[in-house]
């Protein structure tokens, strides 16, 4: 995983670093609502963990440019479905990992639709 990681972020990064550096930083204004759409896309492709991170920064518009602020944005309310089944799956799963029995032994309720995205 962690060289997925390397692999992913390292091309958008490079991407990003020659936007700033060359031509005395001109292409970094100009490229970067498409590198903001590239870490949107990044993000989602990662999974959960990175979701979480992109949300968290995307209400940190002291930390990140507008482009960057604004198409993360779109992972507060406009990330895909995961499906119900799946997530149940891998609840059980982890529960039965940890010698916790499965889902109806731990939790007196469990929703087994989701009350958010």
């Amino acid at each position: 995983r962690a060289l997925e990681l390397v692999a992913i972020l390292g091309g958008w990064s490079v991407g990003v670093a020659r936007d700033k550096l060359e031509f005395g930083g001109r292409n970094w204004q100009r490229n970067m609502p498409r590198r903001a759409r590239d870490l949107l896309s990044i993000t989602t492709r990662l999974g959960t963990t990175a979701i979480k991170i992109g949300q968290a920064l995307s209400i940190r518009q002291d930390l990140l440019p507008a482009p960057y602020v604004q198409e993360l944005s779109r992972l507060q309310d406009q990330v895909d479905q995961f499906p119900d089944a799946i997530a149940m799956q891998l609840v059980e799963k982890e529960l039965r990992a940890a010698g916790l029995g499965g889902v109806d032994d731990v939790f007196s309720s469990f929703s087994r639709t989701p009350v958010a995205a």
